[in-house]
């Protein structure tokens, strides 16, 4: 019997007929040959509901008390008139089902006959498979415990790898600006002395007009690169956007002759000429000269890298 139920699908049922013998005549339990058979089974198991085997059944027939009580009612009542009623026995047995095992087994109760009497009814899924969703759940619970620890020390290393970022960056800014402290202070020195020089030699009565002119060129982009110098020391208001303009009346015309000469002789090393003809005349304005001085020097700088050939006005 064993090895044919394991065979029956689980879309199928199974009727057990309760027979206390076997086939070699020994005598045995029902209820224990129903729970054997219970346990090899993948389909739903039927028999003859009594109190022993009722324990591993789906369902079944059990004789109704209430179809025997009426019935012998109608026995007496028959018997006094001198009559007897005709017994149709499938009026003295009902349908019953166990709550749990139909729910196991996911039988609808749609399915089941009419006026079917269910015992151990059950209030739900939920109650019914109320162990597992709570293991279910501790195990859910236990998986974000872990997700959340792994989350919370992957941040944790991130913001240690930050900070650890952010002191090297600090190191690295003071370096910097110890670096450049250092560098504009030496530059500043060979700079000054060319200053002196050229203060001295672009006023001499001994050098042509010519002469005299290139040498206040060179003294003025000599204090140019000065200026230039103590820019470098305030770099940090330049990163902040705390650098402000310094005004001040100068002559905008003589500022533009003194960057077309600078660039005139890499021009001419191109084959470009320049056309200045519209600074000639003085101007004095209030504006920032080393700012625009920088602005004016870009533009030429770029012109001549990026033109081949002709002329740059």
């Amino acid at each position: 019997m064993s090895e044919i139920i394991s065979k029956i699908p689980a879309n199928e049922a199974i009727y057990y007929l309760i027979v206390q013998r076997d086939s070699n005549g020994a005598v045995y339990t029902p209820v224990d040959a129903l729970r054997v058979l219970d346990h090899k089974s993948n389909a739903p198991i039927f028999s003859f509901w009594e109190p022993m085997v009722g324990e591993g059944a789906s369902g079944g027939y059990m004789v109704s008390a209430s179809a025997m009580g009426k019935m012998a009612t109608d026995l007496i009542a028959s018997y006094q008139q001198d009559t007897l009623p005709s017994i149709n026995t499938d009026s003295l047995f009902e349908n019953v089902f166990d709550d749990r095992e139909i729910m196991e087994y996911g039988i609808s109760k749609n399915n089941l006959p009419a006026n079917s009497r269910i015992l151990f009814p059950q209030k739900g899924y939920l109650e019914h498979h109320l162990n597992k969703i709570i293991m279910a759940s501790i195990g859910i619970i236990l998986g974000l415990m872990l997700i959340a620890g792994g989350l919370y020390h992957r941040v944790k290393n991130r913001e240690q790898q930050l900070q650890k970022a952010k002191v090297n960056a600090e190191r690295a800014n003071d370096a910097k600006s110890n670096f450049l402290a250092t560098m504009s202070h030496e530059l500043r020195t060979l700079v000054n002395a060319i200053l002196g020089i050229t203060s001295v030699l672009k006023d001499s009565p001994e050098l042509t007009p010519e002469t005299s002119e290139r040498m206040g060129l060179v003294h003025r982009s000599a204090a140019t690169f000065t200026n230039m110098l103590n820019e470098i020391l305030g770099l940090n208001k330049i990163q902040s956007g705390e650098l402000e303009l310094a005004p001040e009346v100068f002559n905008i015309a003589q500022l533009c002759r003194d960057s077309v000469a600078l660039f005139t002789p890499r021009a001419q090393a191109k084959g470009l000429s320049l056309n200045k003809e519209q600074i000639n005349c003085d101007q004095w304005v209030m504006a920032d000269p080393l700012r625009l001085r920088q602005i004016i020097t870009n533009l030429l700088g770029n012109a001549i890298k990026f033109t081949e050939q002709g002329t740059i006005t």
